[in-house]
C-alpha cells in the first residue's frame, strides 16, 4: 500500500473513539482519560495538516472538541489549521461546550485558562449563532451562559444583546441559587 492509502494511527485511534456524542460521566472519566491521553499523545506526532483531515473526516463532537483543543494547544502553524477548522467543526453548542471543557481541563498538562486565541474563535462562533437557536440549547446546557460570560462575545445587533444578557442573567441567577 501506498503512504496515502494506509491510515496513520491517528486515524485508527479516530475510528476506534467510543465517546461520541455524550458529556463525560465521573464513572467514565478514567476511560476517557486513557483513550484521550493516547490520542493526544499521537495527534502530538502527526502534522496539523494531518490533524485537520482526521477533524474534517469526523462526526464526532467529542473527538473534534479534543482534537480542536490539541491544534490550540500547539503553537505551530496548528493556530491556522485551528481558525480555518474551528467554524466547520463546531457545528452546534455541545461540541462548543466540549471544547471549552477540554481547553480548561489537565488534559493539556496543566489546567488553565481558555487562553486568548480560542476565547476569539468561542466568541465569534457565539456571535454567528442564531440568537433563537443559543437560547433554546441554553435550557438543556446550562453552561452556556458561562461560555458567553468567559469569552465576552461583543453582539452585532439588538436581538443578540438581548439573548445574551438573558443567557448571562440566567447564570448568574443559577450561580446564587447554589449558595442558597
Amino acid at each position: 500500500m501506498s503512504g496515502t492509502q494506509m491510515k496513520t494511527q491517528l486515524e485508527i485511534l479516530a475510528d476506534e473513539w467510543q465517546f461520541g456524542d455524550v458529556f463525560v460521566t465521573t464513572s467514565m472519566a478514567a476511560d476517557v482519560n486513557i483513550a484521550a491521553s493516547n490520542l493526544l499523545a499521537e495527534a502530538s506526532e502527526c502534522s496539523p495538516r494531518a490533524i485537520k483531515d482526521v477533524i474534517l473526516a469526523s462526526n464526532k463532537r467529542s473527538l473534534n472538541a479534543l482534537l480542536l483543543a490539541h491544534l490550540a494547544w500547539r503553537r505551530d502553524e496548528a493556530r491556522a489549521m485551528l481558525a480555518s477548522t474551528f467554524h466547520v467543526a463546531v457545528k452546534d453548542s455541545e461540541t462548543l461546550l466540549m471544547f471549552v471543557s477540554i481547553m480548561r481541563s489537565s488534559l493539556n498538562g496543566s489546567s488553565s485558562s481558555l487562553g486568548s486565541f480560542p476565547k476569539r474563535l468561542v466568541a465569534r462562533w457565539l456571535i454567528r449563532r442564531d440568537p433563537a437557536e443559543l437560547l433554546h440549547d441554553a435550557g438543556r446546557l446550562p453552561g452556556l451562559g458561562y461560555t458567553i460570560a468567559m469569552s465576552h462575545p461583543h453582539p452585532v445587533n439588538e436581538e443578540m444583546s438581548e439573548s445574551f444578557k438573558q443567557l448571562l442573567a440566567k447564570y448568574r441567577n443559577s450561580r446564587w441559587e447554589k449558595l442558597d
